[in-house]
């Protein structure tokens, strides 16, 4: 999944260079299409099915949490006007009434308690870390490329295309290294190797030719092929079995939230310190430290995992 993330940026490069915005969506589409055709046929049950019913109120309060990034994003543009003043209320009620029903039903869309397992929500703190360098690499980077480097959207498109490969490389051999090493070593390097990134880019920002920015976006974006993984499984492990399938799902959800909180947070920062100095680098410098910091905080909870794999 992060390899498909990292790889969005360098098809979106190559498109836009012959084809107007509207083919990226297009291109999705036809590709969402395929694959919801095949898995008909390629997707097994391979768990017991229990009849339920789905708490279509719980589909709608969950949408309070795009409504809330929403605010966030637009708030960055044009400022809070009474319209997103309202939206704010009205999202803020519908997440504490969601996860309150979340809590009270004996069958919840999303169960919540297995928070109440410290190790399991170190982890997927550390998940939604991880994925929020990963995504802010792949959305922030392509802009420096473009905006301070004044390169064309294919050339930006194609130098990711490094970081990529390395991802998709370290993925596998990040799986061998949890079993010889342990959670702990594994997830430590991962979140040194994005500290790292994230620190030379705010240092370099204003002197970063295209090669070295290249060579920092792949240090960033190999820190998360050494946390994702292990993170997922320390957490899955610190639960008892009947729950591992409702962690997955709040581990996913959790990762895709925070995902996109870094991505609104990443642009409020770059568009609000840009328009008051009036500087690209000074906005890009802010962001990239910022990060810098928010993966400090993942390093100091890779330090609480367990040395070995653990299973409850």
């Amino acid at each position: 999944m992060g390899s498909a993330l990292a790889v969005g940026p360098i098809i979106s490069g190559v498109l836009l260079t012959w084809f107007p915005w509207r083919a990226l969506f297009a291109l999705f589409f036809i590709i969402a299409v395929a694959v919801f055709v095949v898995s008909f046929i390629t997707i097994k049950d391979v768990m017991p099915l229990q009849p339920n019913q789905l708490d279509w109120l719980s589909v709608v309060l969950a949408a309070s949490f795009p409504a809330l990034l929403y605010v966030l994003s637009s708030a960055t543009n044009q400022g809070m006007t009474a319209t997103l003043g309202i939206i704010t209320v009205l999202g803020c009620m519908g997440a504490i009434w969601f996860v309150r029903r979340q809590l009270n039903q004996e069958r919840p869309i999303l169960q919540l308690r297995v928070f109440a397992t410290r190790l399991f929500t170190q982890s997927v703190l550390m998940t939604g870390i991880s994925y929020i360098a990963l995504i802010v690499t792949t959305i922030i980077m392509p802009l420096y490329f473009q905006n301070v480097l004044h390169v064309s959207p294919l050339v930006s498109g194609l130098s990711l295309v490094p970081a990529a490969v390395g991802l998709s490389l370290l993925n596998p051999r990040a799986g061998k290294m949890l079993d010889r090493l342990g959670p702990r070593k594994v997830a430590l390097t991962g979140m040194t190797l994005i500290v790292i990134g994230f620190t030379l880019m705010t240092l370099l920002v204003g002197h970063l030719p295209l090669w070295l920015a290249i060579i920092c976006a792949m240090v960033t974006e190999a820190g998360n092929a050494f946390v994702m993984m292990p993170s997922v499984t320390a957490g899955a492990n610190a639960l008892p079995r009947d729950l591992i399938a409702d962690g997955t799902a709040v581990t996913t959800t959790v990762r895709q939230l925070l995902g996109s909180l870094g991505v609104a947070v990443a642009t409020m920062i770059l568009q609000t310190v840009q328009q008051g100095t009036g500087s690209a680098v000074s906005g890009f410098r802010a962001t990239f430290a910022s990060f810098a910091l928010v993966g400090v905080v993942g390093w100091l909870l890779a330090t609480r995992l367990p040395r070995v794999q653990e299973r409850e």
